[in-house]
């Protein structure tokens, strides 16, 4: 986790309960006072009114909502971080499903003013350090060998992520569609580690699956990868 965790209990429930339940209750109100306004058109139209107002709200502001509900969701347990830019959604002993941290993390990570390459090597680097720990969590047997291992990213190439024990696979329906519906955020993020506008190819995206005994089988091949990493950052400089 970041260094916000770091704080006393009462400053990381409010912070992290004001940006979930501020923004959720300004949805909640904008989505009841559009059903009022559309109810003398029936309330079939009212209805599927409100729902679209949503999707599209939902979609232009993803970033901002992703970035505000980190904390809250982080602190109720429905983010589990294995570093600070690396997450796993409502993990279990049987499965671990994979993702990289949100605007919040980054912005802990990484300066604003520090985009292109030194951002994307910091990213990479944690992301490593949190498959590392997984691997030792698989290791203490706090994730079974069994487990199933899920994920999608843009940081790392398909011969990179088969090294560590993964297989590229096609992306189902509902993965195909939170790609799509998460795109600004995807490409506001990829942008930012290439330093300019750069529209992230989530149409090209492969679901990469591992196991718990291949992703600890492959600890080395990420161990190397980090070291090496690791050693082009000290060599570029501050």
């Amino acid at each position: 986790m970041n260094r916000f965790y770091d704080q006393s209990a009462f400053v990381k429930w409010s912070v992290g309960g004001a940006l979930f339940f501020i923004p959720m209750g300004i949805l909640i109100g904008a989505a009841h006072g559009l059903q009022i306004l559309l109810t003398p058109y029936g309330v079939f139209a009212a209805t599927v009114g409100v729902w679209l107002a949503i999707a599209a709200l939902g979609f232009v502001f993803v970033p901002f909502l992703q970035t505000a509900f980190t904390p809250f969701l982080t602190l109720i347990g429905v983010y589990k971080y294995y570093s600070p830019m690396l997450m796993a959604l409502l993990p279990t002993r049987r499965r671990v499903e994979l993702h990289a941290g949100t605007w919040w993390d980054i912005l802990y990570l990484t300066p604003w003013s520090q985009p292109g390459s030194k951002a994307r090597r910091a990213i990479l680097l944690s992301m490593l350090d949190g498959l590392l720990e997984l691997a030792d969590r698989i290791d203490r047997g706090e994730v079974a060998l069994d487990a199933k291992i899920v994920g999608t990213s843009y940081f790392f190439n398909k011969s990179t992520i088969q090294r560590f024990g993964f297989r590229m696979e096609q992306p189902g329906l509902f993965c195909r569609f939170f790609l799509v519906f998460a795109i600004l955020d995807i490409t506001s993020q990829f942008s930012f580690t290439r330093g300019k506008l750069n529209v992230a190819p989530v149409w090209r995206a492969r679901k990469a699956t591992s196991t718990g005994a291949k992703l600890l089988a492959n600890r080395e091949n990420i161990s190397r990868l980090r070291t090496r990493l690791a050693q082009r950052r000290r060599d570029a400089g501050p």
